[in-house]
């Protein structure tokens, strides 16, 4: 049997019902398959585009951060560090000293005397060792603690002593002795 005398058995509506069913599943099959994957990637192309766009609109801002992050990693360092971070080791004593004496002098605390010690070895980072000696009235060596961290950067007190330094008993200038210890990386070193 040839295809013309199938078809003739069946009533014109029933060959059209089945060739429009055979076309909506080819239509079907040609809108999944290759019209809705190229609209997709069309879509994404359009959103990375408008991506790359944003991005290159808004290079100033991210230069601005970028600037911005970079001081404040600086910023940080110093309070980590003070401006001791990129001296030499031989240069840190006179450093540290000349530091001590304008933080003193700007409190109006006198600076009796500074000695320098051997600090040791802790894990990644050297101690550099200072007994300081300090005079002056409560309220300026508290200053004068404060800027000291606020310039040396990480220093500890590892050891002090408070005392009068007079026996006049009406707000007498104290003594302060301490122990003051800096930590200095060894890949710094």
């Amino acid at each position: 049997m040839n295809l013309v005398g199938t078809l003739a058995r069946f009533d014109e509506r029933t060959v059209r019902m089945a060739l429009a069913g055979v076309l909506v599943l080819v239509l079907a099959a040609a809108v999944t398959y290759l019209v809705v994957p190229e609209g997709r990637a069309l879509r994404d192309a359009w959103q990375a585009r408008e991506a790359l766009r944003n991005t290159i609109g808004n290079r100033t801002r991210m230069d601005a951060e970028i600037a911005a992050l970079g001081g404040h990693i600086e910023e940080l360092q110093k309070r980590l560090h003070g401006d001791m971070a990129s001296r030499p080791v031989r240069q840190m004593e006179s450093y540290i000293i000349g530091r001590l004496q304008a933080i003193s002098w700007r409190h109006k605390v006198e600076l009796r005397g500074v000695t320098p010690g051997q600090g040791r070895q802790v894990r990644m980072f050297r101690e550099i060792m200072f007994d300081v000696q300090l005079a002056g009235g409560y309220f300026a060596l508290v200053g004068w603690l404060r800027d000291l961290s606020r310039e040396l950067g990480f220093v500890v007190v590892k050891e002090y002593e408070l005392v009068p330094a007079t026996r006049d008993t009406r707000d007498p200038p104290l003594l302060l002795k301490l122990k003051m210890v800096s930590y200095r990386s060894e890949a710094a070193a």
